[in-house]
């Protein structure tokens, strides 16, 4: 993205973030064709007097937002919103929704009044009106033309280049490993042909037979190379630290 838009920006960092706004000046709303990764982001267009906001195709990033009278406020986190509400009371409809399917399906949230920004959409504030709108949603055609072979090759593929571009990073890269195929298999992927990715996390369950899978983490680890580092985790450890874990996630999880 810096390449594509070094002749129409001149960027003034390494931030990755500066090339959101590199794109919005030169694509507009369609910059959004543009980024692919995860991403929640909110750009203030001072000429148009316009307020531009986004979420990412799957939703990884979180974006919630309430309007209070004529203000509109937002944030990455929903507990960061309840100082601004008139009252703070539950979302029956988004309650119902929770206890029906064991997460809320649409807009709403458990707090009346705060909305969160589905994935694959935006948001845009002008003249005083709210619009939201998708952008982008999943759209594929059953492929009866290859053989088993092709599919093979084009999984590895994706794989290998979703790797590549999630290990661009400033900061040491570590990979949780549970002991299962998928951690693994990323760990071990991610450490071959010559690179090192060493650090490796474990959560390991001793309490009780059956439950510790650390050997299996080792293994991984032993085969690509790299430290593993190992925390127990034990029945008062949930305890303990309940409140703190419903405080930072803001909202129940399945």
């Amino acid at each position: 993205l810096r390449q594509a838009l070094g002749a129409s920006w001149t960027f003034k960092s390494r931030s990755d973030t500066e090339c959101i706004l590199a794109g919005y000046q030169r694509y507009g709303d369609s910059c959004l064709e543009h980024l692919r990764g995860m991403f929640a982001f909110a750009v203030w267009d001072n000429k148009r007097r316009r307020l531009f906001c986004a979420r990412d195709r799957f939703g990884i990033k979180p974006f919630y937002y309430c309007q209070v009278g004529d203000v509109f406020y937002f944030a990455s986190e929903a507990k960061a919103l309840l100082p601004f509400l008139p009252q703070i009371t539950t979302e029956r409809s988004a309650l119902a929704e929770y206890l029906t399917f064991q997460y809320t399906i649409g807009e709403k949230t458990l707090f009346e009044g705060i909305h969160q920004l589905l994935p694959g959409h935006a948001l845009a504030i002008e003249n005083g009106e709210v619009r939201v709108w998708r952008y982008w949603d999943v759209h594929f055609e059953i492929d009866f033309d290859h053989s088993p072979v092709y599919f093979r090759k084009r999984l590895r593929e994706l794989v290998n280049e979703s790797l590549e571009l999630h290990l661009r990073s400033d900061v040491p890269v570590g990979s949780y490993i549970s002991g299962g195929i998928d951690s693994s298999l990323l760990h071990v992927l991610a450490n071959r042909n010559g690179k090192a990715y060493p650090l490796g996390f474990h959560g390991r369950f001793k309490e009780y037979p059956g439950y510790d899978e650390s050997d299996y983490a080792r293994m991984a680890v032993s085969h690509a190379g790299g430290e593993l580092h190992i925390i127990d985790i034990t029945g008062s450890d949930f305890c303990n630290h309940i409140r703190d874990v419903i405080y930072k996630m803001d909202f129940p999880a399945a």
